[in-house]
């Protein structure tokens, strides 16, 4: 009965020790993360926006871009989601990305709606000037 329970305990552990090893092609964590935040958008666009692609065209193309396939992203996600508390980390960072892109584009939007607004009174006032010249 010893046996049994000794060699229960060593296949267990031994399973553990395996199922907590890191994957042969993982992702370093900031990689992770940004192919995360695209894939993460990517999935809540809505088919109509996407026209004539397909989502996994799409998710080709993104993993492409990155030299990554879909196995290696799987396994590097799999492996870093053993961490609760690691992978509440990095999602926080995806957070964080996500916000300063966000505030990048608001940002860009305002700068372009300003110099519009100034194009825009630059021609009146060149049609005042010219009208008030005749």
């Amino acid at each position: 009965m010893k046996r049994y329970i000794f060699l229960t305990l060593i296949a267990v552990f031994t399973f553990a020790a395996c199922s907590t090893s890191s994957p042969d092609h993982l992702l370093d964590e900031e990689t992770y993360i940004k192919l995360f935040i695209e894939l993460a958008v990517l999935d809540q666009y809505d088919p109509l926006l996407l026209e004539q692609k397909q989502k996994e065209q799409l998710q080709e193309q993104i993993l492409e871009s990155y030299g990554v396939t879909f196995e290696e992203f799987r396994d590097s996600h799999d492996y870093y989601e053993k961490s609760l508390q690691d992978q509440i980390r990095r999602t926080e960072r995806a957070t964080q990305l996500l916000r300063a892109e966000r505030d990048s584009i608001h940002h860009y939007e305002n700068d372009y709606r300003n110099q519009k607004r100034l194009e825009e009174l630059a021609r009146q006032e060149a049609e005042e000037n010219q009208s008030s010249d005749n």
